[in-house]
């Protein structure tokens, strides 16, 4: 089973990776307005990382509105953690 601390890992590693930033540099709070690099090409393609690592879809209409690395933590958690 999956915990959602290992989800909180893996969606800061991806952010990171996508980014292009240090993870210590992130923060399950951090958002869409205090990351320069977070624009929309990112935002889809972390989605799309996510997705593809959990082998799950997220909704576009959820994950349009997500706006911290926060919001896409509870969303897989809604769907992996039982």
């Amino acid at each position: 089973m999956i915990t959602r601390a290992e989800i909180e890992r893996q969606v800061l590693k991806q952010a990171s990776d996508v980014f292009g930033i240090p993870v210590k540099e992130l923060g399950l709070d951090s958002c869409m307005d205090e990351i320069r690099e977070w624009d929309s090409f990112a935002h889809v393609a972390l989605v799309l990382e996510l997705e593809e690592v959990y082998g799950l879809e997220l909704p576009p209409k959820e994950s349009a509105y997500f706006e911290k690395l926060h919001d896409m933590v509870q969303a897989l958690e809604q769907r992996l953690v039982l």
